[in-house]
C-alpha cells in the first residue's frame, strides 16, 4: 500500500487573495471629490439625550432625511447626521441650520432655543460624500445642508423611526 504525503497548503484570508479589500484600503481608494448634491426632505429630528463622546457626555440631536432616490427595495434612500445640541457660533449645528434656513439665527432663537421639530417636512439640498463607518459599512456622509430652492421634496410617508425595543 502506498503512503500518502500530506502537503500543507496555506490558508489565505479574503483580503490576501484580493477578493475582499479591507475598509482602510477602500477609504484610501475612494476619491475625496466624489461628492454629490441631492434633493432631500427632513423626516425626523431625534433628541438622543446625553451621549458619551470623546469629549464627555454631550446632548445630541439626529436629523434624518429622505433622499430623492429610491433603494432597490422600493423605499426612499435616507441619510442622517448627528450634531451636538449647541447653538454656539463655533458648533457644527448652528452653521448647518443657518445654511439650511438661508439666514442667521435671531436673538430669540439663540436665547430661548430653536424649535427643531419644525424642521420635519422641510426640504433641502444635501451634499453627500461616500464614507466608511468604523465597522467598514459604506454610507453617505452629509457634508452640507442648503435650502432646497425650487426643487422641494415632500416626505413619502414610509419612514418609521427605528427603535431598539
Amino acid at each position: 500500500m502506498e503512503e500518502l504525503e500530506l502537503v500543507e497548503t496555506p490558508v489565505l484570508t479574503p483580503e490576501e487573495t484580493g477578493e475582499v479589500k479591507p475598509a482602510e484600503k477602500i477609504a484610501k481608494e475612494t476619491p475625496a471629490t466624489a461628492a454629490t448634491t441631492v434633493t432631500a426632505v427632513c423626516v425626523d429630528v431625534v433628541d438622543l439625550g446625553l451621549v458619551d463622546t470623546d469629549w464627555g457626555r454631550k446632548p445630541r440631536l439626529k436629523f434624518v432625511f429622505e433622499l430623492g432616490e429610491m433603494k432597490a427595495n422600493g423605499y426612499p434612500a435616507t441619510a442622517s447626521r448627528t450634531f451636538t445640541k449647541s447653538l454656539h457660533e463655533k458648533s457644527a449645528l448652528r452653521p448647518a441650520l443657518e445654511a439650511w434656513l438661508g439666514r442667521t439665527m435671531n436673538e430669540q432663537e439663540l436665547a430661548k432655543g430653536f424649535a427643531y421639530a419644525k424642521l420635519n417636512g422641510k426640504s433641502c439640498k444635501l451634499t453627500l460624500l461616500p464614507a466608511l463607518s468604523e465597522s467598514g459599512q459604506a454610507y453617505n456622509r452629509i457634508e452640507a445642508i442648503k435650502p432646497a430652492g425650487e426643487s422641494a421634496l415632500k416626505p413619502s410617508g414610509t419612514y418609521r423611526r427605528w427603535t431598539n425595543n
